[in-house]
């Protein structure tokens, strides 16, 4: 399971794009004072430092704000990457389980609501994804293996034949370019070896 960490620390969501004056507004509102009696407001990690004037300073969460609910809900509805997606619930699982008292019944609904719209194409991307790493997995351990055997060549015929063996056994795997190519830069390496030792020419 992914490290659970919050929306900001996951960098999902960013105060800094927020309207800074909507902000000041709804902070203002939360706080019971007016605009013009906050001096400053600095984001923090955890939460979101007011200056007042002639009051001192307070913190507000950034959770009280309807920019985070509006930036929660938005995440999950335009994600489109099976990665991401999986970050994102675990960042999700910090939220209910650390700040749970900040989202009202009707915001879970439509979190939830918006999750399950989302979960069934991830799934079905996951599965090809986790399909598409095991084939990367076993094309790097046949790749590892022609390696090895085309070390093990002495002179230019036994590398050539080697070689083309190794091409003719690959087939399942030419579409993976970077594994094929590997293959044929230390094929022509090897190559160059045997020709500047004289093997290239002794074995013809």
């Amino acid at each position: 399971m992914l490290k659970e960490f919050s929306l900001i620390e996951g960098g999902a969501i960013i105060p800094e794009h927020w309207q800074s004056d909507r902000v000041k507004a709804e902070i203002a509102s939360i706080l019971g004072v007016k605009i013009e009696e906050i001096e400053a407001i600095n984001y923090w990690l955890k939460q979101i430092w007011v200056k007042l004037v002639g009051k001192g300073s307070k913190f507000v969460s950034y959770r009280s704000l309807s920019f985070w609910f509006d930036d929660a809900l938005l995440l999950i509805e335009t994600c489109q990457d099976v990665v991401f997606f999986e970050q994102l619930g675990a960042m999700f699982r910090y939220e209910l389980k650390y700040h749970a008292k900040y989202y009202s019944c009707d915001r879970l609904t439509r979190l939830q609501d918006a999750w399950q719209q989302q979960l069934p194409q991830f799934q079905t991307e996951a599965s090809r994804l986790l399909l598409q790493l095991a084939r990367q997995k076993e094309a790097l351990k046949w790749q590892e293996n022609c390696l090895k055997l085309l070390a093990q060549c002495r002179d230019w015929h036994s590398l050539d034949e080697c070689y083309w063996q190794i091409r003719e056994n690959g087939q399942d795997f030419r579409d993976l370019t970077e594994v094929i190519q590997a293959i044929n830069d230390f094929y022509h390496q090897k190559s160059d070896e045997l020709n500047q030792s004289g093997d290239f020419w002794t074995s013809l």
